[in-house]
């Protein structure tokens, strides 16, 4: 019986977070300064409920490969331990940081307010073609285990490989590069931070909603 209330009563302070989530969404395009805490709710399921939203946004730049966009969200506001490390070539990776407390650095209404005063940031990107994405690859392993010295043998293709570096006849090709340009806008990344976080506060109020019904 204690479950079920208690499970009631996360239910219902879960459904005002999300309506609050969502009222938050229609103010902030005339006045970043009017997000408010709903006063049935806990500032600290708020900083919950914005940190699982930012690790899931990490999750959909590792999915899509967006390294650029990945690594301005780890770094806004010095929240680099909330990375989500990327471990395969489909997927969104693995949490670094799995704490249900004291994840974000700030309060949730300062973290979002800043990001919405926040100016749009240009970056210039350079790769060279025909580098391998070897995450969660065979290859990748091996290559990351040889570079640290596991398992006390070099893999079968690293003498042959050294063995091409080293050959002066091999004709050595001009490595080529390309650029391209990436722009990260805080406020619209805002605005998909708040929509994680009414898709979750949903989730969670239906999970909530099955532990009541189930007793």
């Amino acid at each position: 019986e204690r479950k079920t209330q208690h499970s009631m009563r996360y239910s219902s302070v879960i459904l005002a977070v999300s309506s609050c989530i969502r009222v938050a969404q229609i103010r902030y395009r005339t006045n970043p300064f009017m997000l408010e805490p709903q006063p049935s709710a806990p500032d600290q399921l708020y900083g919950l409920l914005l940190q699982s939203a930012i690790q899931a946004q990490l999750s959909y730049h590792n999915e899509f490969k967006n390294e650029v966009r990945a690594r301005w969200l780890e770094s806004f506001l010095g929240h680099e331990h909330l990375k989500v490390q990327r471990v395969s070539d489909r997927g969104g990776g693995r949490l670094l940081y799995r704490g249900l407390s004291d994840g974000l650095r700030y309060s949730w209404t300062e973290y979002l307010r800043t990001m919405l005063q926040g100016k749009p940031e240009k970056y210039t990107c350079r790769y060279k073609v025909g580098t391998p994405d070897t995450i969660g690859t065979a290859f990748g392993g091996e290559a990351a285990a040889a570079q640290a010295g596991i398992g006390g043998e070099a893999p079968a293709w690293a003498a042959a490989s050294a063995s091409r570096a080293a050959n002066p006849y091999l004709k050595k090709e001009t490595p080529t590069y390309r650029e391209f340009s990436e722009l990260v806008e805080p406020r619209r990344v805002a605005q998909g931070l708040m929509s994680i976080c009414r898709q979750l506060a949903r989730e969670w109020e239906t999970d909530l909603q099955v532990v009541r019904e189930e007793g």
